[in-house]
């Protein structure tokens, strides 16, 4: 006799359960980040509080790190212009024993004898590894004219390199080129400054100037550069803009002895009175007058990376002892740096700022860390009655795991992005903000948002790790109980 049970045709046998583990790793992940979504979306305002500190705190970073930025080239705007990539060459030696200066207080500059760099030592520096561009440079204080008005401005002679080391890009028309400095053409380029004195309706392109007794003709207009230089008899100051560009050999040739010769429009002029506070430099040339016409005040020197400015410096100071026939233990008569010496100084001290700046804004996203790292645990003892039931009814400890850790990095995400636009759009009106920062861009670059993104991941990851933790070890028959 048959002992088993009649079973009815309706009656069909379910497949079995899929093998705990089986499911897919990227399944899981999604699973977690679908019920991370729906608990933020429980409890919103607990996760807007969260988000909130997470975006002061990159938001903060973003700010302080463009401010100290915009600090920094400011500072070293003020000084001469010059990047952290430019070499200033004097043809004096200034004595070791001189302050350096930082371009904040006046400078009172007694040269003796001419200048000691000519025109072989900038085609021996042309040479070095890299050197990516090089000026001479000298300058004088003259009269430049038109039709009906006059301006008083720094005219400086150089190469068209000087478009690197300082930085000049045309508006109108174009530079004058290297053929230019080996003709010497009178031709120049006219700031800004300048180009709206002379030539208020514009069209200065193409134009007549007289310089001292010289016809020049307008070959360009620079865009503005911003930032100040101190100049005798200016009221202290100057703008970069203020200036008209010429061949440095058309200078030397038809310019030199119309005015008083300057040291050069990349260094401090001298002053004629000599304020209590003011550094005083007595750099020695090298006492030949008749080089006077022929040789330079400074050069400046153009490095392809900062990181090489150093090995750079060192090849300067060997040619140019070689070229000038000096012997060894023999004193130099050319100082590389110059007078920005001082732009170390200057980048010291805004380096100090950024980083004491900086510490101030890591604490501020230390502590948004904290608040991820309160408020999931918070949600931790808030849902052990849910943790419970999902791990009776088959959840692995890891998808709990990776459901709260996908919970802080989620908060920690949103909470990037937002601080990320908010620094963006604090960084961009800092310009705005301050007359000194008016003139300098602040726009964010792509580095800084990668870096805020990751940090943002980075406070997810550490605050979360712990509560995402204590959630998957949570024992279900007691947390079922306590339910």
């Amino acid at each position: 006799m048959n002992s088993q049970p009649n079973m009815s045709s309706e009656h069909k046998i379910l497949p079995p359960l899929p093998l705990r583990g089986a499911t897919p790793f990227s399944q899981t992940m999604a699973l977690a980040a679908r019920s991370a979504f729906a608990s933020l979306g429980v409890h919103k305002l607990r996760a807007a509080l969260t988000i909130v500190g997470i975006v002061v705190g990159i938001a903060g970073v973003f700010t302080i790190v463009n401010l100290a930025s915009l600090a920094r080239a400011e500072n070293v705007r003020g000084i001469g212009g010059l990047g952290a990539n430019v070499i200033e060459v004097m043809g004096f030696a200034v004595p070791a024993t001189a302050p350096p200066t930082t371009g904040g207080g006046p400078v009172k500059i007694l040269v003796s004898g001419a200048p000691s760099l000519t025109i072989a030592d900038v085609q021996a520096l042309q040479k070095l590894p890299h050197v990516i561009g090089v000026t001479p440079q000298t300058g004088n204080q003259l009269q430049v004219q038109t039709e009906g008005r006059n301006w008083n401005t720094m005219v400086g002679g150089a190469y068209p390199d000087i478009q690197i080391t300082q930085g000049y890009k045309v508006q109108e028309g174009g530079f004058f080129t290297q053929e230019d400095v080996t003709s010497a053409n009178t031709v120049v380029v006219l700031g800004q400054i300048v180009a709206k004195e002379l030539f208020p309706n514009g069209n200065a392109v193409g134009q007549q100037v007289r310089i001292g007794n010289v016809d020049f003709s307008v070959v360009g207009v620079l865009k503005p550069l911003g930032g100040t230089r101190q100049v005798e008899g200016a009221g202290g100051e100057r703008s970069m803009d203020d200036v008209a560009i010429v061949p440095v050999s058309t200078f030397s040739q038809r310019l030199m002895g119309s005015g008083q010769v300057r040291m050069g429009t990349g260094g401090p002029p001298p002053l004629k009175s000599l304020p209590p506070d003011a550094t005083v430099i007595q750099p020695q040339g090298s006492g030949d007058k008749a080089l006077a016409r022929t040789n330079f005040p400074n050069v400046q020197v153009a490095v392809d990376d900062p990181a090489n400015v150093k090995s750079v410096e060192a090849a300067i100071g060997q040619t140019l002892r070689q070229t000038h026939g000096i012997k060894p233990g023999s004193d130099d008569d050319f100082t590389v740096g110059g007078f920005l010496k001082g732009i170390d100084v200057a980048q010291q001290g805004a380096t100090t700022i950024l980083w004491v700046m900086g510490t101030i804004a890591a604490v501020a996203l230390l502590i948004g860390g904290f608040g991820v790292a309160n408020v999931m645990l918070a949600s931790v003892a808030e849902r052990r009655v849910e943790i419970g039931v999902r791990l009776a009814v088959g959840a692995g400890v890891h998808d709990i795991f990776w459901q709260f850790l996908l919970e802080a990095l989620t908060l920690s995400v949103i909470g990037g992005i937002l601080g990320v636009l908010g620094g963006a759009a604090l960084s961009m009106a800092l310009p705005s903000l301050s007359p000194q920062f008016a003139r300098l861009q602040a726009a964010p670059s792509w580095p800084q948002v990668a870096a805020a993104l990751v940090a943002a991941i980075a406070i997810g990851l550490a605050f979360g790790a712990y509560p995402a933790r204590r959630a998957a070890q949570t024992d279900p028959i007691r947390a079922l109980r306590r339910g």
